[in-house]
C-alpha cells in the first residue's frame, strides 16, 4: 500500500467525519441538542478533525514534494542505463555496416578494431553505411541477411564480433549493477529492469555462436545459420526499441524514433503498429520480438541470398 494511496484515504474519511458533523448540528439538526449539550466533547471533535485534516494535506504535500523528487532520480538512472541497449545497437550496427562509431568510457571500439572492421567490410566488397545517416532517412538501411550471410563465414570477423559483443555485454552488466537498485522502485521501472535483462540474453544468443574455440568451423549448417540471424535481427531490434523507450523516460529530446529507419522493412511495419497502439498511453513499447515470436522474413531472405 502506497504512502499517496494511504494519504488519500484518511483525507476522505477525516473530511466525511467533519462533513457529517456539520450537517448533524445544521441544517438536518438531528444532534444538535447533543452536541449543545456536551460542548467540551463537541470543541474536541473538532479540533481534532480540524487539526488531523490539515495534517493530511501537509502530508500530501510532502508525498508530492518526495514524488517529485523520485522522478529526477529516475529519470537520471534511465538515463544511465540507456547507454546500455544504445552501445548494444551501435555494436551490432558497427560490426555489420561500419561508419562512423561513438562510444564513452563504459563502452568502447579501439582504432585499430575499427580499422579491422572496414577491412573485412571492404575484402568482401561491402559498403560503409553510417548509422546517422540512415536516421535521417538519408539511404535506405541494408539488408542484414546478405551482409551476415558473408561475413559470418569469416573466421576473423568472427573473432572480431565475439570480442566486441563479450565487451558490450560484460560493460551492460556493470552498468545495470550500478542502477539496479534505483530501478526496482516501481512498476514502471522494475518492467524496464526486466526488459534490459532480456535484452542483455538477446545478446549472449550472439555471443556464444560468434566464439571460435567453442566453433572452429563456423556454422555447420544452414538451421544454424539461420538460427544466428534470427538471434542478431532480435537484438538489434529490441536494443534499438528499449534505447528509445529509456530515452523517453528519461525525458531526453528525441528528434524522431530511429528505430523506425534502423530495422528492416519487415520489422519496420510490426514496430510502427505497436507504436501506434502505445501512443496514447506514451508507456513502453517493449521488446518486439522474443524467443517463441521472431522475425519472420529471415528465412526466405537467407534463401533468396
Amino acid at each position: 500500500m502506497s504512502r499517496r494511496y494511504v494519504v488519500r484515504v484518511s483525507g476522505a474519511i477525516l473530511s466525511a467525519l467533519l462533513l457529517f458533523i456539520l450537517i448533524s448540528d445544521w441544517p438536518t439538526g438531528l444532534l444538535a441538542d447533543f452536541w449543545l449539550g456536551h460542548p467540551i466533547l463537541t470543541n474536541f471533535l473538532t479540533s481534532a478533525l480540524f487539526l488531523l485534516i490539515g495534517a493530511t494535506f501537509v502530508e500530501r504535500w510532502l508525498a508530492r514534494q518526495e514524488d517529485a523528487r523520485y522522478l529526477v532520480i529516475e529519470a537520471t538512472a534511465f538515463g544511465a542505463v540507456a547507454r546500455c541497449p544504445l552501445a548494444i545497437r551501435r555494436t551490432l550496427w558497427f560490426l555489420l555496416h561500419a561508419g562512423n562509431m561513438r562510444d564513452d568510457s563504459d563502452f568502447g571500439i579501439s582504432e585499430h578494431e575499427r580499422q579491422t572492421v572496414r577491412e573485412i567490410l571492404a575484402r568482401h566488397n561491402l559498403a560503409y553505411v553510417d548509422e546517422s545517416a540512415v536516421g535521417r532517412g538519408e539511404i535506405e538501411t541494408p539488408s542484414d541477411v546478405s551482409r551476415l550471410k558473408v561475413l559470418m563465414q569469416d573466421p576473423e570477423w568472427r573473432n572480431l564480433a565475439h570480442v566486441l559483443v563479450r565487451r558490450a555485454l560484460h560493460a551492460s552488466r556493470l552498468v545495470v549493477g550500478r542502477w539496479a537498485q534505483l530501478l526496482m522502485t516501481s512498476r514502471r521501472s522494475a518492467l524496464a529492469l526486466n526488459d534490459l535483462s532480456a535484452l542483455l540474453e538477446d545478446l549472449r544468443d550472439i555471443r556464444d555462436p560468434l566464439n571460435t574455440d567453442h566453433y572452429p568451423r563456423g556454422f555447420s549448417n544452414e538451421e544454424g545459420q539461420v538460427r544466428f540471424l534470427e538471434a542478431w535481427r532480435r537484438c538489434f531490434v529490441n536494443a534499438s526499441v528499449t534505447y528509445e523507450d529509456f530515452a523517453l523516460a528519461a525525458r531526453t529530446l528525441l528528434a524522431d524514433r530511429w528505430s523506425t529507419r534502423l530495422v528492416q522493412p519487415a520489422d519496420r511495419v510490426i514496430l510502427q503498429s505497436s507504436l501506434s497502439l502505445h501512443a496514447e498511453s506514451k508507456s513502453f513499447v517493449g521488446r518486439l520480438y522474443d524467443r517463441e515470436i521472431g522475425p519472420t522474413d529471415v528465412r526466405a531472405l537467407f534463401d533468396e541470398v
